[in-house]
């Protein structure tokens, strides 16, 4: 990543940290139309409408989010000579968006594994969450409550480490509550609504509490 793109991805980050995810697919947006095929660009660019899309909603929500996931479909093509730690990011996403979640766990714990980042944690703790939730969904509670432990595992090293980015709360928030430690979970909610700034009706938390029932 170029010294001139890292101010950029720092100021979409900046706002992605506040959940201003409409600025955030603003700026990503201008960076695309003038650096494209820039590889960074464009993985910020379809992260970012991805994400704003499933948190818009509706027919335009929906709208972006399948030109997110197409677009981070075609940067796994595009990934020989990126940089190893941009790759696991674009892989990252790319699980994420199209809910393969153990793939995304086994993403962050090999990454772990091979080096120790405790960024890699980011990856296991939402792959795991969310895949035990896809297992509760199918009624299997004792792997769904067994990968949801996985997860805060995951999430007790990521943030005893990076404590001040509001999302990671969210998905704690989530693996908690499929444990049963409600009390946690909604201490959690308050923690990224306060990090963030957004109400308590803000699309993120409004699904972890449908989810848990809180």
């Amino acid at each position: 990543m170029t010294p001139y793109y890292q101010k950029t991805h720092q100021k979409i980050f900046a706002q992605i940290k506040k959940a201003n995810y409409e600025k955030a697919f603003e700026l990503a947006t201008l960076s695309h139309k003038s650096l494209s095929p820039y590889f960074y660009a464009d993985l910020d660019y379809y992260s970012v409408m991805a994400d704003y899309g499933s948190i818009l909603g509706g027919a335009k929500g929906r709208r972006l989010h399948r030109r997110g996931v197409v677009g981070l479909k075609s940067l796994m093509y595009r990934l020989r000579g990126v940089d190893p730690n941009i790759r696991n990011i674009a892989r990252n996403e790319y699980y994420f968006q199209t809910k393969q979640y153990k793939a995304q766990y086994e993403l962050g714990i090999n990454e772990f594994n091979r080096t120790h980042n405790l960024k890699a944690m980011y990856s296991c703790g939402v792959g795991a969450v969310w895949y035990a939730n896809e297992l509760l969904k199918k009624r299997q509670k004792k792997r769904s409550v067994s990968w949801a432990k996985k997860s805060i595992l995951c999430w007790q090293k990521y943030l005893k480490a990076f404590p001040d980015y509001y999302n990671p709360y969210v998905h704690y928030a989530l693996a908690l509550g499929l444990t049963g430690e409600l009390d946690k979970a909604k201490g959690a909610l308050e923690m990224a609504q306060a990090l963030s700034s957004k109400p308590r009706s803000f699309e993120e938390f409004q699904e972890i509490r449908l989810i848990i029932k809180i």
